[in-house]
């Protein structure tokens, strides 16, 4: 993937959830609801969005602070369609502050950890610290993608402003 020809190209957005592909990255910011039916609508989303692209996607997740915690049924759908697409690496921002942001992260950790036998994945509480890391996580000579951390952060701006 070549960080200066992608385009931004929303696919969902409505008061539950702003999801939006760049390039070969898929993004969603997860605004109030983790229900089982947004849930189904981004696994479906992510399944259309990864069939033309043998050679893998990655992922950015962010978990905005009135977000809800998702339900068995919705971390079940989310681990069965992860773990059958090809997912190259995923990172996760929680962006939640006080004992609910700790709460969120810790759910989310422990999510990630399921996810870490199907490809790269971490979480993080910044939006900067998370680019970064799927841009070097991305660059790695098998990968072949030649974006920067910038590149990334601008095109989840478009989703998740600053502040």
């Amino acid at each position: 993937m070549d960080g200066s020809t992608a385009q931004i190209r929303p696919l969902i957005s409505n008061k539950d959830i702003e999801l939006i592909t760049w390039g070969d990255i898929m993004m969603a910011q997860f605004k109030h609801s983790g229900e089982l039916e947004v849930i189904e609508r981004v696994a479906q989303a992510l399944v259309h969005f990864v069939a033309p692209r043998p050679n893998g996607i990655a992922l950015v997740t962010v978990i905005g602070h009135d977000a809800l915690f998702l339900s068995q049924e919705s971390r079940q759908v989310m681990l069965d369609t992860l773990s059958n697409v090809k997912v190259l690496a995923s990172a996760t921002v929680v962006a939640g502050k006080g004992l609910k942001g700790v709460a969120l992260r810790s759910g989310m950790a422990s999510l990630s950890m399921l996810f870490s036998k199907y490809f790269p994945n971490k979480v993080f509480g910044t939006v900067e610290e998370a680019c970064a890391w799927l841009a070097i996580t991305m660059s790695g000579s098998h990968f072949n993608w030649s974006v920067t951390p910038i590149q990334i952060e601008n095109a989840v701006r478009a989703i998740v402003p600053r502040g």
